[in-house]
């Protein structure tokens, strides 16, 4: 609650503001020429709007918070709905399907060759499991 003394601060500012023709004291709403006085902020500095156009100037800043929050939202659940979601499986089952390969350590390093582009090189070595690796 104001004191009486910040109150009669406001009332004696507003009335000077109201007859001072002075660009200074007037509002600076940019669309369109306001010759309403600036209001008075708690600390005695002046507001850079009129009370009606303070009020029109917040409604249209939280108007576009809460766009922005919307949107925001909005991304984050599409985001959230395109992410692969969490692949879980049964280990011993995924055992099973995997063990019985059948594949000895000679077909092991053939196919890591192949996969990680090694050179088999039999010509060098007497061991057909010699790779080279190729750079």
């Amino acid at each position: 609650m104001p004191s009486i003394e910040v109150t009669r601060i406001n009332t004696l500012a507003h009335l000077i503001q109201e007859r001072s023709e002075d660009p200074d004291l007037r509002c600076c709403y940019p669309s369109k020429l306001c010759n309403n006085p600036r209001v008075i902020k708690r600390n005695g500095e002046l507001h850079r709007f009129c009370e009606a156009h303070r009020k029109r100037a917040n409604e249209n800043q939280r108007r576009q918070d809460e766009k922005r929050k919307q949107r925001a939202l909005a991304q984050k659940r599409q985001m959230e709905a395109s992410a692969p979601s969490q692949i879980t499986y049964d280990q011993e089952k995924f055992d099973s399907v995997i063990s019985p390969l059948g594949l000895d350590e000679a077909d092991l390093r053939v196919l890591e060759a192949f996969l990680f582009d090694f050179d088999i090189d039999f010509d060098n070595s007497t061991d057909p499991l010699c790779f080279n690796k190729s750079v």
